[in-house]
């Protein structure tokens, strides 16, 4: 049994499939009306909250029956009339604009997952695409080992497949007992504990359900690329960034492509360079014309360009010959000393998960400089100015560090005197401290944003909240540190209250 979702997956939002698609020639980027397909959608936790923010969308999902009814469930108590759930044997032919696989192709038997390509080679539309997911070779021949290390102790599971209590314990154990002998500074063993650590530290649930699952297949990115073609589906392009800095791939598969390799060969050549571990691999019906290399031009006219940045920079400031250290989502630091771009990054951090067109961001990030009296030809607000700036945003939106999307969430600024959560944004946080934000991404909560949220059903202003999370504190069913005893806590509550309630109006979770 393929592990089931339990969190939005944020590249199988269907404007950044929409703007892939477009970049390599299939199409226009931008969403409108479309049909979006989820295969092992699980309880719907990837569904759902694209059936909530994108009202035009009609998404449909397949899994297993028990499964469904959970998700029927979930979708009737957020009153989501878009999102239907139904069996494989039901789905229309060529009707879907979007197909998504994501979490399950590596976890099926090898006629499941010829299965699962025929499905979605029979439900794609003529121009559509689909995401497929999979545990790749050569990063996962580490992982791969530990598992039949582990799977050699486990012994029987029971009738249905599942581990029993005991398997997974003696599983655990044998991690534990190579782990003690991992002494050494040579790569090998150095890359091994690595992937122990992950192991161990992975809870009882994702362990069975993923390393340990009955199925688990990595397999190398030509191999799977040959067995989608035997369902006529083409390659468009990858989805995930081979290294955390996006930049490996803009080099070394040109580079090999020049030196007269195919794609497929050069993509998989990559693989083997950056040790990749997991692909998500978007794809088209055979026969239709995909650039290889990406075109921006298009969407740098009508997409809207967002990123979460953070500043590691103490007292930044915005002169020409000062850098600022700019920290992605994904944890890597962009050095930048050009007045215009560092003004413009700072507008984006701030303006986050809200999406802003070229001309915006230009003319945000120029009123910057002038406030703080910087200026130069570059920095003019001319239309010189601005196609200045586009080019080292679209190198930022090629490493997958800035996006640049034919679309952007809407989020209420205005503050209710009594806000309210998002119903599904609260069935979410019943399960545990992750919510999904505008964009689509799993966003985690700190205890005291969990508990302020679960208040927020429109009944309560400011100094209610304050009260039932002191009640709270008091009762000892929520810690927060740092706060006073007595009667100067609900005081000191009252900021963290509203700094919360802000928080989670930004990530779009409030109504």
């Amino acid at each position: 049994m393929a592990p089931t979702p339990r969190m939005a997956i944020a590249p199988t939002h269907p404007a950044r499939l929409r703007a892939l698609a477009s970049v390599h020639g299939l199409g226009k980027a931008a969403l409108g009306e479309f049909r979006y397909l989820e295969l092992r959608c699980g309880g719907g936790d990837n569904l759902l909250p694209l059936a909530q923010r994108l009202p035009l969308g009609r998404f449909t999902g397949v899994d297993d029956e028990p499964r469904l009814a959970l998700a029927r469930a979930a979708a009737t108590r957020c009153e989501l009339a878009n999102v239907t759930f139904s069996g494989e044997h039901e789905l229309e032919p060529g009707a879907f604009d979007f197909v998504v696989a994501h979490g399950s192709y590596s976890w099926l038997a090898r006629d499941e997952q010829a299965k699962l390509l025929a499905t979605i080679a029979r439900s794609l539309a003529p121009t559509g695409v689909a995401l497929v997911s999979y545990n790749t070779l050569p990063g996962w021949s580490i992982r791969g080992a530990l598992r039949q290390t582990m799977l050699r102790a486990v012994g029987h599971r029971d009738s249905d497949g599942r581990l029993l209590p005991d398997g997974l314990y003696a599983a655990r154990a044998r991690l534990t007992k190579v782990a003690r002998h991992v002494h050494s500074s040579h790569p090998y063993r150095a890359l091994l504990a690595l992937e122990l650590e992950l192991a161990r530290g992975r809870a009882d649930a994702a362990l069975a359900e993923d390393m340990l699952a009955e199925h688990n297949e990595p397999l190398a990115f030509g191999d799977f690329m040959a067995r989608t073609a035997e369902h006529e589906l083409d390659l468009v392009c990858e989805t995930l960034p081979a290294t955390p800095d996006g930049a490996l791939e803009l080099t070394v598969v040109p580079e090999l492509m020049a030196e007269g390799l195919g794609r497929i060969e050069a993509e998989e050549c990559l693989d083997v360079l950056c040790y990749r571990q997991l692909r998500a691999t978007l794809l088209c019906k055979s026969g239709l014309p995909i650039a290889a290399t990406r075109d921006y031009r298009h969407l740098c006219e009508s997409g809207r360009f967002a990123a979460r940045l953070g500043i590691q920079t103490e007292s930044p400031r915005l002169e020409p010959g000062t850098a600022i250290a700019f920290v992605t989502a994904g944890g890597v630091v962009i050095e930048v000393e050009r007045p215009l771009l560092k003004a413009a990054l700072m507008v984006l951090g701030e303006r986050y998960p809200h999406g802003l067109t070229g001309a915006e961001l230009h003319r945000e990030a120029t009123e910057r400089l002038r406030l703080a009296r910087v200026s130069d030809d570059e920095t003019a607000a001319t239309p010189a100015s601005a196609a200045e700036l586009l080019e080292p945003l679209v190198a930022l939106v090629r490493r997958h560090h800035v996006e640049l999307l034919d679309w952007t969430p809407t989020v209420h600024r205005e503050l209710s005197s009594t806000p309210r959560l998002f119903e599904l944004a609260r069935l979410e946080l019943s399960r545990g401290p992750v919510a999904t934000n505008a964009r689509h991404e799993p966003e985690a909560l700190e205890a005291l944003e969990v508990a302020l949220a679960q208040l927020l059903d429109g009944t309560r202003d400011r100094q209610a909240l304050v009260h039932a999370l002191a009640d709270r504190i008091d009762a000892g069913a929520l810690v927060v540190d740092g706060l006073p005893a007595g009667t100067e806590r609900r005081a000191a509550l009252a900021p963290r209250v509203l700094g919360g309630v802000v928080r989670l109006r930004d990530l779009g979770l409030l109504v």
